[in-house]
């Protein structure tokens, strides 16, 4: 430790050492642990954990599941694949103009728009799943999971980490 000439003794090596400075041993540990932990976590909006936007172009949403548990189970306990179901392109002679948007054209169809899981599952343990469905026409989901994968392949050859997740749900 060196106390440079000419600066107060608040000063060892450059960095000022005040009451306030987690660093300067004049606090207990345990308040200095609490100041460093609250200056490494960001809860504002720019902590994208935190504040997730859902960018169509990097994110596949997934709605009307009969359950998270059924979907955990046979992707990660099973080993399984589940197919990604995409909303069926509308007759051309329905519209006029510009096609639909998915999630209209599907409300309109019955398919449920809703992309809240059922947490639990009640009453569907016999319910089989088939196919995750999705709010994008079939074209825009090729494209779409062709990128995904794309991505991350990409990622993994760039850096030896997967960095695809699958998200389970988001609190509100």
């Amino acid at each position: 430790m060196q106390i440079e000439r000419g600066k107060s003794e608040t000063q060892v090596n450059g960095i000022d050492l005040t009451d306030d400075d987690p660093f300067s041993g004049g606090i207990p540990i345990e308040d200095a642990i609490e100041r460093l932990r609250t200056r490494l976590l960001d809860l504002t909006s720019r902590n994208r954990l935190l504040n997730y936007r859902h960018p169509k172009s990097r994110c596949i949403q997934i709605c009307g599941t009969p359950g998270m548990n059924l979907v955990f189970e046979r992707l990660l306990v099973d080993g399984k694949n589940v197919p990604l179901k995409s909303v069926p392109e509308p007759d051309p002679a329905s519209y006029v103009g510009k096609r639909p948007e998915a999630r209209l054209h599907a409300a309109r169809i019955g398919i449920s728009t809703s992309f809240e899981f059922a947490v639990d599952g009640t009453g569907l343990q016999h319910h089989r799943l088939h196919s995750l469905q999705t709010l994008l026409y079939p074209a825009d989901l090729e494209r779409q999971a062709r990128k995904t994968a794309s991505e991350a392949k990409t990622a993994i050859e760039e850096t030896g980490t997967n960095m695809l997740f699958l998200v389970f749900g988001f609190l509100e």
